[in-house]
């Protein structure tokens, strides 16, 4: 019998390998460093099982899994979504929480193998879209799409600058940690020469 396949997608490494770690040793792992990519390998190595975290760049969790609801053969595939910031979650995707298993970090092998289980689950007692002949839509129709379109455009256009005014305070942060480093050593020679002085 072939062994499951799991896609991990998550732009942390560390992560990736714990997630990794604590999988059973007979399924085949594949990895994803961000949103877009994790997509791509959706499509390429048609997973069983997908475990990705909510925040990454380029594209988050559940754009993921919002773009994978377009896709009939997608519809069923189980997925955990991995997040420190379950609040953050429920807010921005509170709508497709039908469609992944929310696993909190930190967490440990029987949290992640529960949720793998429950994400199971939903999968399978999940309904297919109904693909019903719909009727030719109407102006009212054609506004409402358009007008959901841009909302949709609009809310991905600021959960993108979140992001990058997130990476841009954790740069800060960085430089500031550094910045108070040398600002320590530059005090430490000081005090050395007027002691030596």
């Amino acid at each position: 019998m072939a062994a499951q396949k799991v896609l991990i997608i998550d732009d942390s490494k560390l992560m990736r390998l714990q997630v990794r770690e604590m999988l059973p040793g007979n399924m085949e792992i594949v990895e994803a460093v961000d949103g877009a990519d994790g997509f791509e390998k959706i499509h390429q190595e048609k997973p069983s099982l997908i475990i990705m975290d909510c925040f990454m760049p380029k594209m988050n969790g559940w754009q993921v899994v919002n773009k994978m609801l377009s896709y009939p053969e997608l519809h069923k595939v189980p997925v955990v979504l991995m997040s420190g910031r379950e609040e953050d979650v429920q807010e921005n995707a509170g709508e497709l929480f039908d469609h992944f298993e929310f696993l909190a970090k930190p967490f440990d092998k029987t949290k992640l193998i529960t949720a793998i289980k429950a994400a199971l689950a939903k999968a399978k007692n999940r309904r297919a879209p109904a693909v019903a002949a719909e009727p030719a839509p109407t102006e009212t129709a054609t506004m409402a799409a358009n007008v959901a379109l841009d909302a949709t455009t609009l809310l991905q256009k600021l959960q993108s600058e979140v992001q990058d005014l997130r990476q841009q305070n954790a740069n800060m942060r960085a430089e500031m940690k550094q910045m108070k480093q040398q600002m320590a050593q530059i005090t430490k020679v000081v005090k050395q020469n007027l002691t030596h002085a």
